[in-house]
């Protein structure tokens, strides 16, 4: 961030500090790294290098880090997407963190969302809970037999409709020109908006109301905010900005 931007946040960060007084505990750092045995040592000289990547880069910045004592162990880090919320009487700042690790040959991909803590630091020690399982998207779909442009419309809907639609409004999806004779509309509505209990991911539903021929059927889905920052509603699916 730039000068004057890293002094404001710094001052808007020390006095949520001052409200709230004492410092959230963190819990371990890293416990998801599985190409390499990681030593305290290891884990808080990675740490601090987040955090100073964090605080003196803006969004876009990059940079490679390097273990000051093993230099077998990196990790590309890169910015981006900051945003400052209102949580309550304070304030956090979301940044999307990437952050690719490598030792002994192999790398991993350990990107996310951090926020500040209370104590006006980022929370990159935080794990992600367990992801709510769901059936593959659409795979419980009764009501019509869709072919492979038909899924990738409806779920791309989906997707534009979690990411920026107002709550309890509803979208209209129709598979017109997608190559089926058979015609299926679909309403989509969003609903329940709240952030995932610990944290600071956005969680909504998603209700979709197929109708076809005589036959309707409903179904409901709540999708969370992955690491990327996107509403993970289908594993492996690319979205776009």
């Amino acid at each position: 961030m730039s000068s004057p931007i890293r002094h404001l946040c710094a001052a808007v960060l020390g006095a949520v500090a001052l409200m709230n007084g004492a410092v959230a505990a963190e819990p371990a750092f890293l416990d998801d790294v599985s190409i390499v045995a990681m030593t305290a040592d290891d884990k808080q000289a990675l740490k601090e290098g987040v955090l100073h990547f964090l605080d003196k880069n803006e969004d876009g910045g990059k940079q490679t880090w390097r273990h000051p004592g093993n230099a077998g162990m990196t990790a590309d880090l890169s910015v981006d997407k900051t945003v400052m919320l209102e949580d309550g009487r304070s304030f956090i700042f979301c940044r999307q963190l990437g952050l690719v690790l490598r030792a002994g040959g192999k790398e991993q991909d350990l990107s996310r969302k951090t926020c500040t803590q209370k104590s006006g630091k980022f929370d990159i020690a935080g794990l992600d809970p367990v992801a709510a399982v769901h059936p593959p998207f659409l795979s419980d779909v009764s009501v019509a037999q869709l072919n492979k442009k038909e899924k990738a419309s409806l779920l791309a809907a989906a997707v534009e409709a979690l990411k920026g639609m107002e709550e309890g409004r509803t979208a209209a999806w129709s598979n017109k020109g997608l190559g089926n004779p058979q015609p299926l509309r679909v309403a989509l509505t969003v609903s329940n908006t709240a952030t995932k209990p610990g944290g600071f991911r956005d969680c909504r539903d998603l209700t979709m109301v197929l109708s076809a021929k005589n036959t309707q059927q409903t179904l409901v889905r709540r999708s969370c905010e992955g690491r990327t920052g996107w509403m993970d509603i289908e594993p492996g699916h690319e979205h776009d900005d």
